[in-house]
């Protein structure tokens, strides 16, 4: 969603441009204070490392073989219906927390709240990257440089620390609007986020699936398009 920060081994999920930030920006002036959501919130049980070593050699199969993953219909803005309080309290903890936890660079925790679909190849990726480094190569390795033994066990250990955001780069959630239910379990919302850094509004479209007990991220689409405006309640200077 917003641009990559690849810092390796540690949020990788950023690799994928999956977070609530600042990116491309709108036409629009903010008109909410810009408050992060504190890294503090991050609470969630972290993703076992047994299960992103399963995530990561399924991603590095998948990115040896060329394998394409089965693209998920995301469908338009269109459709849907308005989802009740329970579940727009549900999806708007899952943004929440998955924003708190990229704010604290702690990768354990946003895999925790993401669908593997969303990971497994980016992972895979950036550990061929990490291996190829690992043994000292430089610039792009083979895509069937796969990593050692002790390379995976090295990213895998790498991935367990946080590695926090600057605070001025921490994302601000200024709203969670039009939560529709899809069908399957699925939901999207519409979130509109900034940071200090970059406080212009951007707006994403996020897809969101019911799975290990809550709903889980499962992609991201950004509007590139329509000028994002933070909630009324807050009048910007020009309008006070």
């Amino acid at each position: 969603m917003a641009r990559s920060r690849i810092i390796l081994g540690a949020v990788a999920l950023t690799f994928m441009g999956v977070t609530f930030s600042s990116g491309q920006a709108q036409e629009a002036s903010p008109a909410a204070p810009i408050v992060p959501v504190p890294p503090a919130e991050c609470t969630i049980e972290p993703r076992p490392i047994g299960e992103l070593r399963q995530l990561v050699m399924h991603g590095i199969d998948d990115y040896v073989t060329g394998a394409t993953p089965a693209p998920i219909e995301f469908g338009g803005a269109d459709g849907g219906a308005p989802a009740d309080a329970t579940a727009i309290a549900a999806v708007t903890a899952t943004i929440r927390e998955f924003t708190a936890c990229t704010n604290a660079g702690y990768f354990p925790g946003m895999a925790a709240l993401a669908a593997d679909e969303l990971m497994t190849r980016p992972l895979g990726r950036v550990a061929i990257y990490a291996g190829h480094l690992f043994a000292g190569g430089s610039g792009t390795p083979a895509p069937a440089e796969t990593p050692t033994a002790a390379a995976l066990d090295a990213y895998l250990i790498t991935l367990q620390f946080p590695r926090p955001l600057p605070q001025a780069a921490w994302s601000t959630i200024l709203e969670i609007r039009d939560v529709r239910a899809l069908g399957d379990s699925r939901m999207r919302a519409t979130v509109v986020t900034a940071s200090q850094d970059e406080p212009i509004p951007v707006t994403d479209t996020v897809y969101l699936r019911w799975s290990r007990g809550r709903y889980l991220i499962e992609g991201t689409v950004r509007d590139k398009t329509a000028d994002s405006v933070a909630p009324t309640a807050s009048p910007s200077p020009e309008g006070a």
